[in-house]
């Protein structure tokens, strides 16, 4: 993927995040992973769609990769206490 796509895809993921469109923002980020396997934001963004369905295990086993590819990742740690 060409950062412009990247940057793209985040974009729409997001915009289905604040809609609160969670599923719809979790296939997506199922489609980037597949592409992006180690892209911190879209790992980010998927354990806040982990914790926003009430998915509190896989969400934090998501922070847990996250943190092991970006330990200075402020945000995941963040996310970790909410969950």
């Amino acid at each position: 993927m060409q950062a412009k796509d990247i940057e793209e895809s985040l974009q729409s993921i997001q915009q289905q995040i604040v809609a609160k469109n969670y599923s719809q923002a979790l296939a997506l980020l199922e489609r980037f992973e597949q592409l992006q396997p180690e892209h911190v934001e879209g790992l980010y963004m998927q354990a806040v769609c982990q914790r926003y369905q009430g998915e509190l295990e896989i969400a934090l086993q998501t922070l847990q990769r996250l943190k092991r590819l970006s330990p200075e990742h402020g945000r995941g740690f963040q996310e970790e206490g909410h969950t």
